[in-house]
């Protein structure tokens, strides 16, 4: 806009844009106790699939674009290279994408015996050997199992909140955090932390003073 008046000889002009309100409403995310019994009523890939995008915290695009390559059992690390975006292999969402995310021993062996001896191809795919869709996945595999566990639906992206809140949580270092997951800051790593009923009882009875006695 002050590109079209300076073509005039005029002084910028100081423009205040009214923006609609953006609702304060948590997201959804999955805790510890869905997230195992999510894992627990997947069956196939999928199992593999939700428990991996648990324990890594991996954005969808992210899992849908792994490769066996991509994996370093040894190290006990993922690289993450690629992502998948309305079908196509693209580039990471962002350059602080390109990463190692560590994941413990238990993933590893998890991973493992999935794979069963396969060195190649994509991790999780369809039966025509194309990546995973996001709405498909949603519709046909999470949103059934949330509504048989009788648990709020939640999308991929829950799984991520849970990583990182489980992280947090666990008093791991913000920027080892903020690394694993790829954001670029930790503003954005605050933004996906939720804590428990139960670690907010947790925390608050041990900042209980010592110095107290019932009467």
């Amino acid at each position: 806009m002050n590109w079209h008046f300076q073509q005039n000889d005029e002084p910028p002009r100081k423009w205040y844009p009214s923006l609609p309100t953006n609702p304060d409403v948590q997201q959804r995310w999955f805790t510890q106790d869905e997230l195992g019994k999510i894992v627990g009523e997947a069956h196939g890939q999928f199992k593999t699939l939700f428990y991996l995008a648990g324990m890594s915290g991996l954005r969808a695009g992210e899992l849908f674009g792994l490769h066996v390559e991509d994996l370093d059992v040894n190290r006990g690390v993922i690289c993450v290279r690629r992502s998948v975006w309305r079908g196509q292999e693209v580039s990471p969402k962002t350059r602080k994408g390109y990463r190692e995310v560590w994941i413990d021993s238990t993933t590893v062996r998890m991973l493992q015996g999935y794979l069963g001896g396969r060195t190649t191809g994509r991790l999780f795919q369809t039966r025509n050997g194309t990546p995973l869709n996001d709405r498909e996945v949603l519709i046909n595999i999470l949103y059934p199992i949330c509504g048989r566990l009788k648990i709020p639906r939640g999308g991929m992206h829950a799984f991520r909140n849970n990583r990182v809140s489980h992280m947090q949580q666990n008093q791991v270092l913000p920027d080892f955090t903020k690394t694993q997951v790829g954001h670029s800051s930790l503003r954005t790593t605050s933004g996906y932390t939720h804590f428990s009923g139960t670690y907010k009882r947790e925390i608050v009875e041990q900042l209980a003073p010592s110095w107290t006695h019932s009467e």
